[in-house]
């Protein structure tokens, strides 16, 4: 007998995020995300919906069901190296990045291999990304940079927030009236920069009832799809 030919396509969005993959003409998953660039929210497929917990990179190191139960849990190393518990497929993992199965990472501009801690080819962008490595990842700092598009290491986005926050809190404070010795500052600035930082540092664990009420709420706008 011979080989049935395997047909697989997949569809993206303007900021190259993959929205569906079809296989022989069956959509296989289909992905929701946010407006945030590597931050998937819900994966569906014909089984069920999958939903996503991250930690503070972006990477996923849950996934849950309908009900809540967590079904698959995901552990890195330092620089991505990583082991599932579970049986999901989801192919977002370390970083938010697509791990294709073959030991390599998807990075848009090239791709990465977490057991070798590098890519595979130079940074498209030169030297002018700034590190005279071409081909290290996030400038060996791996722990507190991302490299989404494959050209440069950058601040995560949820640690991005949290600075954002509380550098307007601090310009506020700057801007204290010296006659009335009064600082000029908003307390909701102030609490909105706190926000940010627990939000960024409460990512990794976000497993248990907060994320059961974004999944509720979510369910009501795409559960029906799946």
């Amino acid at each position: 007998m011979g080989t049935v030919p395997l047909s697989a396509t997949f569809s993206y969005d303007a900021l190259d995020r993959r929205l569906a993959k079809t296989i022989n003409g069956a959509t296989n998953s289909s992905y929701l995300s946010t407006l945030t660039i590597d931050e998937p929210l819900v994966r569906q497929t014909p089984s069920g919906n999958e939903f996503f917990h991250t930690d503070d990179l972006g990477s996923t190191v849950a996934l849950s069901d309908d009900s809540g139960s967590v079904t698959t849990r995901y552990t890195y190393g330092p620089f991505g190296s990583t082991t599932v518990t579970g049986s999901s497929t989801n192919p977002f993992q370390f970083t938010g990045r697509e791990n294709d199965g073959t030991g390599l990472n998807y990075y848009r501009a090239r791709y990465y291999s977490p057991t070798r801690s590098w890519f595979l080819s130079e940074d498209p962008l030169g030297f002018d990304a700034g590190d005279p490595n071409l081909y290290d990842y996030v400038s060996n700092s791996p722990t507190n940079l991302v490299d989404p598009s494959g050209e440069a290491g950058r601040i995560p986005p949820f640690v991005k927030k949290c600075v954002v926050g509380l550098i307007k809190a601090i310009a506020k404070i700057a801007g204290t009236d010296l006659a009335k010795r009064k600082p000029d500052v908003d307390p909701d600035d102030l609490l909105d920069a706190a926000k940010g930082c627990v939000g960024a540092g409460n990512k990794s664990g976000n497993t248990g009832t907060s994320s059961a009420t974004n999944r509720n709420n979510l369910n009501k706008s795409v559960g029906s799809q799946s």
